[in-house]
């Protein structure tokens, strides 16, 4: 699934970038509807990898 969504992204980027926007990704926009609570669930669990602990402030992701 995650598989999917990077493939289907990046044709997408790549097509914007050379000024064409295929067809096919008219098609596939319902598909990718579809998928966007997986990503959203795929995202947090990135961001709160990425938490450092600091005393009562422990949700804030670090910067660096």
């Amino acid at each position: 699934m995650a598989e999917r969504l990077v493939e289907f992204l990046s044709d997408r980027i790549e097509c914007e970038r050379r000024g064409v926007l295929a067809r096919a990704h008219v098609a596939d926009h319902h598909d990718i509807r579809q998928v966007i609570p997986q990503v959203a669930a795929i995202y947090r669990t990135i961001v709160r990898s990425r938490v450092v602990p600091v005393g009562r402030r422990s949700r804030v992701p670090q910067r660096f």
